[in-house]
């Protein structure tokens, strides 16, 4: 059974209602998973390094890999390595999660991190899959 997302999505730009090949979508086929890998490390080994680091450093190096992200996830999209807008904004707010951690919260502890990092890459790695696959489908009204 093949459920469509709401019109209201297509017309604010969050994805494409079609599902034809990308061309006609708007949905990329073929997505580059390398930024969604880098993005993932070096969060990863952000919580690690603030684990260690005086609390005093958390928030400047925190807004230094935000910035820098931000030039990545600028760089990947004019590469199109995401799959929709929405994608690209999901990569963007696991982005603003990093600052916010940095800004709000000086003393780190614990690794409850590696929950978030697995939610974020199992939301975001579930919907680029789904979007992929709902791409290659043919339309309702085609012959299969």
């Amino acid at each position: 059974m093949r459920i469509d997302p709401p019109a209201d999505f297509a017309q604010i730009g969050l994805m494409s209602i079609s599902s034809a090949p990308c061309e006609s979508s708007g949905i990329a086929t073929r997505v580059s998973w390398g930024f969604s890998g880098v993005l993932l490390v070096i969060y990863l080994l952000t919580f690690h390094a603030w684990l260690m680091m005086p609390t005093a450093w958390v928030a400047p190096s925190g807004w230094i890999i935000a910035v820098l992200l931000t030039a990545l996830l600028v760089a990947a999209a004019k590469r199109r390595s995401f799959v929709n807008t929405f994608d690209q904004v999901c990569h963007g707010v696991v982005i603003l999660d990093l600052w916010l951690e940095a800004v709000w919260v000086r003393w780190h502890e614990g690794y409850s991190f590696y929950g978030c990092a697995a939610a974020f890459a199992l939301v975001l790695g579930c919907y680029r899959l789904w979007m992929i696959r709902e791409a290659s489908l043919p339309l309702p009204n085609q012959a299969a």
